[in-house]
């Protein structure tokens, strides 16, 4: 095993066990599963017949599980800055520039817009679905710059370092791997609005949960880091 997926594994396990991650769960999960369970009682309502306000649902631009997607990634982005300024290691920059993106492309919708501006160039091929495959195309162009620039920055860093940071970034990769699987997944077999409703749900939900763990991790890397403290000068003779 490579020894910096070894130092990651490591550092999972004692961020895992530690008193600012756990805290943060308490504060963190209570919240989301109140915004999951808000969605489970919009979705059943509609597939009854009956509209709720749509604040209430996941997948709506500007719902309040959308405000509070905000509050996780835009904390986390502060955390690994600190972080950064604290002890200049290019990973964390590039994790706070990360988190500071999804802040943006969420709250923006950076890469539908992207996406829309695309589907003329695309109409030939995907019909439809261009509007679809442009979102692709821009999500899977950030997604590859955002690695290369991790990568780049990690290679830079002390392997402590990379290992904290790495330690928050594999929430997000598994929350968008599942997110853009449950995706696909979903335009195949899910004709029925109830079946589509349902892989909603299921990927809403996943990549809700992956953020907390992400935001969770971030914030027990940021409060459990030790502080450097600069070096003690020498004492000067006293002058008689």
């Amino acid at each position: 095993m490579p020894p910096l997926i070894r130092a990651t594994i490591s550092e999972c396990r004692s961020q895992a066990g530690s008193r600012a991650f756990l805290l943060a769960l308490v504060l963190i999960l209570p919240c989301a599963a109140f915004l999951i369970g808000l969605d489970a009682a919009y979705i059943y309502a509609r597939i009854d017949g009956e509209m709720l306000p749509w604040q209430l649902n996941l997948s709506e631009e500007g719902a309040l599980a959308e405000w509070f997607e905000y509050a996780l990634t835009l904390g986390a982005a502060v955390w690994m800055y600190q972080l950064w300024r604290r002890e200049r290691a290019p990973a964390f920059a590039a994790a706070a520039a990360t988190f500071l993106w999804l802040t943006l492309d969420n709250a923006l919708a950076l890469h539908e817009a992207a996406g829309a501006a695309l589907a003329p160039l695309l109409e030939g091929i995907a019909g439809e679905r261009a509007a679809d495959l442009g979102e692709l195309i821009v999500f899977a162009v950030a997604a590859a710059a955002i690695v290369v620039l991790l990568s780049a920055a990690i290679r830079a860093s002390a392997p402590g370092a990379a290992a904290r940071v790495l330690c928050v970034m594999v929430p997000i990769a598994v929350g968008a791997g599942f997110g853009v699987a449950m995706d696909f997944v979903s335009h195949i077999v899910a004709d029925a609005q109830a079946a589509r409703l349902g892989f909603d749900f299921v990927e809403d939900s996943g990549e809700l949960a992956m953020l907390c763990l992400a935001a969770a991790c971030a914030t027990a890397v940021r409060f459990n880091a030790v502080a450097s403290r600069p070096a003690e000068l020498p004492r000067q003779p006293a002058v008689a």
